[in-house]
């Protein structure tokens, strides 16, 4: 049997080489020989971390330490992996050894304020808004946070977002490398190759909007590929979604290099990247170019600041064009709104209102939203409203137990301590059923609901929105005019407070948008899958003349399809 140094020494070769899933079978052999091998457990959490399996690295980074690599690097690299476990708690708590030597320390400190930030933790919410814009203003490149993408981070500009961005791509180019040199034709075809790159090809808001699109995509023009980067969780989604694909390749165990080096051999036309900088994403990999048109779409709501993404599918409500300048991609508009549905998804039946915890009468405000997304003056705002509707509940989601306990205090604070109602987890089908509970859906402001808009109007259930500056912020306001209901799209935080308390006091006007939407569910243009699809391949049809042509991307506009 070699000794535990040759199996550390041949699963950094391994690391090197991009073959991780072997480079931590090596590491984990040497672990198994020598328990007390110190950098083997954290050369092991480092190739289980690259691969996606947080727990994994958080256990493997924990086994380090208790060997004796307490240094701050390992701390932090805890603390990463424990964030995106989830495990935000603990993580703060790997974080304490490290700012009680330094409490100035930038990444430990960053990291901190994103375990708040994700709990509803907001004892420093002004302290980190203000630390993000003097960094901003300061030049600074980006931040340090794990999960929170630039949309992400409240009362940041346009103009901020697109400085964040820029240095997120700058990093990414930096840790990918010189992009090799590739020989891309233009020459025409009759058919193109259209590849999609994600994390998400399982049980997620992006597989659930984007699934009947790849299933009526026309064959007779597109070729259509797939390529996981993320966790498969052998879900019916997962199954859906790899069996709509004419290939389909996982990515995981590969180096970013070497996963780019198999796009690029497979000769793709279009490559559509539905992740931009959200969790498990890989824009290393589109900084490395395997092919010669990229795409931001769908995962990502604002620019990636990078000359390694061509367009940005958009609609004109999300990127105004007097907004383009603030985006690196050219604006590749579709005629409704850019978010595609499902019309497979199954709506189970409602169940009652003592099944879902709620109260048998008053009026339910409703927020699906991930927690994260609930600032403190929107939260105050909500609580404004409970007080002003007797018997009414607001509902969310116990999507974190930290989280939902923090929001329970912040009630308590607000005089409102019975007035919350949290609901569990149940699978998809159960969870747009219940929905339609509901007498209203609130959204959260300037972060607004995406997904949980789509699915909370495809459920029956009306959505009153406020818009913002940003991609994120105005997104809902896309949705809910496509869905044919621009009357609940206000400009304000008093205009949309105002509208709440109509439509809880007024339940005939509640109950005419209600049943507006139902009469208009398979119609409108939200819902109307196959007219998007033709449209968005539109949009890829003349992104591919353009660049046969020779010409640089430049705002597109799909023709609109006839209804």
């Amino acid at each position: 049997e070699p000794s535990p140094l040759y199996w550390n020494t041949l699963g950094s070769i391994q690391q090197v080489l991009g073959q991780l899933a072997a480079a931590a079978a090596s590491f984990r052999r040497a672990a198994e020989l020598a328990p007390g091998f110190a950098l083997a457990h954290k050369n092991l959490g480092l190739a289980v971390y690259m691969q996606g399996d947080y727990p994994a690295a958080a256990a493997a980074y924990r086994r380090a330490i208790e060997c004796g690599s307490r240094d701050r690097a390992t701390r932090l690299q805890l603390a990463r992996a424990l964030v995106h476990a989830l495990e935000y708690v603990e993580a703060e708590n790997a974080l304490e050894p490290v700012l009680a030597v330094n409490p100035g320390d930038r990444e430990a400190r960053e990291l901190r304020f994103e375990c708040r930030y994700f709990t509803c933790d907001w004892r420093e919410f002004d302290d980190f808004l203000k630390y993000c814009h003097d960094k901003i203003a300061g030049g600074a490149h980006g931040l340090a946070f794990e999960g929170v993408f630039p949309g992400g981070v409240p009362s940041l500009t346009r103009a901020d977002q697109l400085a964040l961005a820029r240095g997120a791509a700058l990093r990414s180019a930096q840790r990918a490398g010189p992009p090799p040199p590739r020989a891309f034709a233009r020459t025409p075809k009759s058919k193109l190759r259209i590849a999609y790159l994600s994390s998400d090809f399982r049980e997620h808001p992006v597989a659930n909007m984007i699934a009947e699109v790849f299933e009526l995509h026309d064959r007779a023009r597109f070729e259509l590929l797939g390529y996981s980067i993320g966790p498969d969780d052998t879900s019916p989604v997962r199954a859906r979604l790899t069996g709509a694909f004419d290939r389909f390749t996982d990515l995981r165990g590969l180096s970013v290099r070497a996963g780019a080096d198999r796009i690029a051999a497979d000769a793709i036309d279009v490559l559509v990247d539905l992740n931009g900088y959200t969790q498990f994403s890989a824009p290393q990999l589109l900084a490395l170019r395997p092919a010669p048109i990229q795409v931001n779409f769908l995962g990502y709501p604002g620019t990636m600041g990078a000359a390694f993404v061509d367009y940005i599918v958009a609609d004109r409500f999300v990127i105004p064009p007097e907004h383009a300048a603030d985006y690196t991609e050219a604006p590749a508009y579709l005629p409704h709104c850019y978010m595609p549905s499902d019309r497979r998804r199954t709506v189970a039946a409602a169940p009652s209102r003592s099944e879902c915890g709620l109260p048998p009468e008053g009026f339910v405000f409703c927020c699906a939203n991930n927690s994260w997304k609930i600032t403190p003056t929107v939260f105050a705002l909500w609580m404004d409203l409970l007080r002003e509707v007797p018997n009414s509940v607001l509902w969310l989601r116990d999507n974190h137990p930290v989280a939902t306990r923090n929001l329970r205090a912040e009630a308590a604070r607000h005089g409102c301590a019975d007035r919350l109602v949290f609901a569990g987890r149940v699978d998809y089908a159960q969870h747009l059923g219940r929905l339609g509970v509901a007498d209203l859906f609130l959204d959260t402001l300037p972060y607004n609901a995406h997904a949980t808009a789509n699915d909370a109007l495809w459920a029956g259930l009306p959505v009153l929105t406020c818009v913002g500056d940003t991609f994120a912020s105005r997104v809902c306001g896309s949705i809910v005019a496509a869905a044919g209901l621009p009357e609940l799209i206000t400009g304000s935080r008093e205009e949309y407070r105002a509208l709440a308390l109509r439509l809880a006091r007024d339940p005939a006007v509640l109950r005419g948008l209600r049943e507006r939407l139902a009469a208009t569910r398979l119609t409108s243009p939200l819902f109307d899958s196959a007219r998007f699809t033709r449209n968005l391949e539109a949009l890829y049809v003349r992104m591919w003349e353009r660049y046969l042509a020779g010409e640089p991307p430049a705002t597109i506009d799909a023709a609109p399809t006839p209804a």
